[in-house]
């Protein structure tokens, strides 16, 4: 077993296993579906990671930068795109789905919306772990890794004692946004890449302004309360999707790349 695939099942363990040390296992069961929930917005990234991992190594050992930048590029705007779109459908219907389980896990919204956070970081970082494993940066994300499950124990560490299940959430979001941040960074000082521009400013504000426009409407009660959000969500993206010429050409090329893979 390789010290990264070690780390990645520290990182991804280490609170449950903590939570289950100063809490009880009713808790560890409640942040448990929290993270399942969370974990759904973050399965397209997941997905496309493991189709282009082989393409970046071939371009990679050809020295094809070209082709890596542009992979890099359009599928980080994609991610982004379909990580908010999924973050506001999941984090403004939570209530209401959750009322759906029993009453033990009603607490749980809360969670969902701060572990929600690192989901939509692992999005809008693209495959920025595939950039650096594939190119030969095994050595720097292997101390990486090391440096975040040692931040990652200590937080939680110091946060659950506190906060409990809202101290293990915030360090789940704290951790994994500073991953990705560092990733990305790594990225810009080893290749020049830099994919966040005004669209990401651009769809960061709508999906904020949706947010804390939606958050608070209880019109109905359940299931239809869930699905006028979710329209209204959908009606937004379509929009950004049906107006934005670069996101079309965008998804355009990555479904051409994706088509020309299989």
């Amino acid at each position: 077993v390789s010290l990264m695939t070690i780390c990645n099942m520290a990182m991804k363990n280490i609170d449950v296993l903590m939570i289950g040390k100063y809490l009880s296992l009713e808790d560890v069961a409640v942040y448990s579906i929290a993270i399942l929930i969370c974990s759904f917005i973050e399965l397209p990234a997941s997905a496309l990671g493991k189709i282009v991992d082989g393409k970046i190594a071939d371009h990679f050992l050809s020295k094809d930068w070209d082709n890596i930048r542009s992979i890099y590029f359009e599928s980080t705007k994609i991610l982004f795109y379909v990580g908010c779109f999924l973050f506001l459908n999941i984090n403004l219907n939570i209530v209401e789905l959750l009322h759906f389980l029993p009453a033990k896990f009603h607490s749980g919204a809360l969670l969902v919306n701060i572990v929600s956070l690192s989901a939509l970081s692992n999005m809008s970082t693209g495959i920025n772990s595939s950039m650096l494993l594939y190119t030969n940066k095994n050595k720097q994300i292997s101390i990486l890794l090391i440096a975040l499950v040692v931040i990652m124990f200590s937080l939680n560490l110091i946060l659950i004692p506190q906060f409990g299940l809202k101290g293990a959430a915030l360090a789940v979001a704290i951790t994994f946004i500073l991953f990705n941040i560092s990733k990305s960074i790594l990225i810009y000082y080893y290749f020049n890449m830099n994919p966040f521009g005004l669209f990401f400013i651009t769809i960061s504000v709508i999906t904020l302004i949706t947010f804390f426009g939606l958050n608070n409407i209880n019109l109905f009660n359940g299931w239809v309360d869930i699905l006028f959000k979710s329209i209204i969500v959908t009606v937004i993206f379509t929009s950004i999707l049906m107006t934005n010429q670069s996101l079309i050409e965008e998804k355009k090329k990555l479904l051409k790349f994706l088509k020309f893979t299989k």
